[in-house]
């Protein structure tokens, strides 16, 4: 399995893609926001998850979704359910940009 889901495309239009990086990136804001996005506990399960067997990853999933939380939704993907699609996942891409990419400001540079 690949850990990382780039190369992202930077597009002048907004077209669905789900490698758009203007549509990557508001996945990872919906994953790091305080009240819906992961607690930070999940997000690091979420990084040592992503190296488990399928069943270990499903397991995360119902776990998830029993406390009420859920991933961030790629459309026309099930990410969102199995973590893993064709052998890629978006999710250790969208935590480890988190890490670098200033999240906090809005389009214009202004503070959200």
């Amino acid at each position: 399995m690949d850990l990382l889901f780039r190369p992202f495309k930077i597009v002048t239009k907004p077209v669905f893609d789900e490698y758009n990086l203007d549509m990557f990136l508001e996945r990872v804001r919906q994953l790091n926001r305080d009240k819906s996005g992961l607690p930070k506990n999940k997000r690091h399960e979420l990084r040592e998850v992503l190296r488990l067997p399928e069943h270990a990853r499903c397991e995360y999933v119902q776990a998830l979704e029993y406390r009420g939380l859920k991933l961030p939704e790629i459309e026309g993907r099930q990410y969102h359910k199995t973590l893993v699609e064709n052998n890629k996942t978006p999710y250790f891409d969208m935590m480890e940009i988190s890490r670098f990419y200033p999240l906090d400001l809005m389009e214009d540079g202004e503070k959200a």
